[in-house]
């Protein structure tokens, strides 16, 4: 926060006027005077006057002359001053400067340990509380520092990938990273964390949470766990740098589809997934699953670089529209958005084809329904199957502050071209197939090929079953 000098104890300053008594002395003769006789006139000397005298006149007259200025204009002066006093009188941040006055003067509590950044953190969020803004949030120096990382694909942490079960208000543990800190401390796919140094997840909310789990390298944070069978835990683990997965892929056991997860969308998502495709067509894949359940989503030019790399150049991918209604439309392009060793490696003559099975659930959300929007307008031999998604179409950015800090809010709608904004109602598949009680109560990256019926679905689409 910038610090702002405190205007303490301002006197209302008067401007009283000076006025000059001009009522002249008039002397008149008193009636009951007497007569006297005249006496003549002796002509008087002129007075001499000296160079000391003339001086001392001379000094005198500039005296008043600058005292008079000087009055007039330190009346000028107190006049702006109260001006200057009266408008910032009426400013928020006055007011809030007065505020911390009077807990400096008179709060009987210890105010050593409150800053002005904290302050200034929770003035903002507060501000984004009423703003009703369901995806802004602030950052301040450091999480935005980790927040870009993250984003680029670097992170300082435990290692998970997680999302929010609101109501459990429980966060829920999704992938664990191989070699982390969350595998060392014994964290597994299906785990919910409830709690984060002693504190609960359903008062501290996700995103505080998410960022409390965050920190430097080599501190420790204890974590409370649920595992899968109900028993309770409590684990610590020591933070340290990562680079994040947001690809998996293997050849399913038919030994000819190619199955290919997309956890979320960051800085490496482009050149995992090329990489996976084209490893997966080397092994013979003749058709291809891909995953996005449990997608949230992330950052837009990470899924438009894994769309460019598989529909090739010039395809519209992307429809926008901001808060005054002008729209327009984003095509695909490889050399803006494709990046790196393997999502640079094909030529411009390539494109997927083939039947192919874009699998959904209700956790898919943001980018991950881009992606699956924008696949199953690509191509008639794109199907999707699974459950209706989240439903996000808007579209957040970053500003960054100038306390180091940044703000995220939505400022616009986007969509896949020719589809209805689905933002509030989701994307209903070609397809439907919830997953049974019992796969519906592990985690989706735990449950083998035969215990995903979502996925056994998606097989039956490709090799047999009519789609209607």
């Amino acid at each position: 926060m910038e610090n702002k000098e405190n205007i303490e104890n301002t006197e209302n300053i008067e401007n009283i006027e000076n006025t000059e008594n001009n009522s002249e002395n008039k002397v008149g003769k008193n009636p009951e005077e007497k007569n006297e006789e005249q006496r003549p006139k002796v002509p008087r000397e002129p007075k001499k006057i000296t160079l000391l005298t003339a001086a001392i006149a001379l000094l005198l007259a500039v005296l008043i002359t600058f005292m008079t200025t000087f009055a007039l204009l330190d009346t000028k002066y107190k006049a702006e001053q109260n001006a200057l006093i009266e408008a910032i009188t009426g400013d928020d941040y006055y007011t809030l400067e007065y505020v911390k006055a009077l807990f400096a003067n008179y709060y009987l509590g210890d105010l050593s340990g409150l800053t002005d950044d904290e302050i200034m953190d929770a003035l903002i969020e507060s501000y984004i509380l009423k703003t009703d803004d369901a995806y802004a949030y602030y950052w301040n120096e450091e999480e935005y520092k980790d927040y870009v990382k993250e984003l680029n694909g670097e992170g300082v942490g435990i290692g998970v990938l997680v999302n929010y079960l609101e109501d459990k208000g429980a966060i829920n543990v999704l992938f664990v990273y191989p070699d982390s800190p969350a595998e060392e401390a014994g964290l597994e796919p299906g785990d919910l964390i409830v709690s984060i140094e002693n504190e609960n997840i359903a008062d501290m909310g996700y995103d505080n949470a998410v960022n409390k789990i965050r920190g430097e390298v080599g501190t420790k944070v204890t974590i409370g766990i649920v595992k899968n069978d109900g028993t309770n835990k409590s684990v610590t683990a020591t933070r340290k740098e990562f680079t994040t997965i947001s690809v998996i892929s293997n050849m399913l056991s038919d030994n000819k589809t190619g199955y290919i997860r997309l956890l979320q969308f960051d800085g490496t998502t482009t050149e995992q997934f090329a990489k996976a495709y084209l490893d997966l067509k080397k092994q013979g894949a003749e058709h291809f699953i891909f995953d996005v359940r449990d997608n949230p989503g992330g950052a837009l030019d990470s899924v438009m670089g894994v769309l460019s790399f598989l529909v090739g150049d010039d395809v519209p991918l992307i429809a926008i529209s901001d808060k005054n209604g002008d729209t327009y439309t984003e095509n695909s392009s490889r050399e803006l958005y494709c990046r790196g060793e393997y999502a640079g490696s094909v030529g411009d003559d390539f494109k997927h084809s083939g039947k192919t099975v874009v699998l959904t659930n209700g956790n898919t959300a943001s980018a991950g329904e881009l992606f699956t929007a924008c696949m199953h307008e690509y191509s008639n031999d794109i199907i999707t199957v699974g459950v209706k998604t989240y439903g996000k179409g808007t579209m957040q950015r970053s500003f960054a502050l100038p306390n180091g800090g940044a703000l995220k809010l939505t400022y616009r709608t986007y969509t896949a071209p020719g589809v209805e904004n689905y933002d509030g109602k989701g994307l209903t598949p070609d397809v439907e197939q919830k997953l049974s009680e019992a796969a519906s109560k592990k985690n989706l990256l735990s449950l083998t090929e035969e215990e995903d019926d979502q996925l056994q679905k998606a097989l039956d689409v490709l090799y047999g079953q009519k789609v209607d």
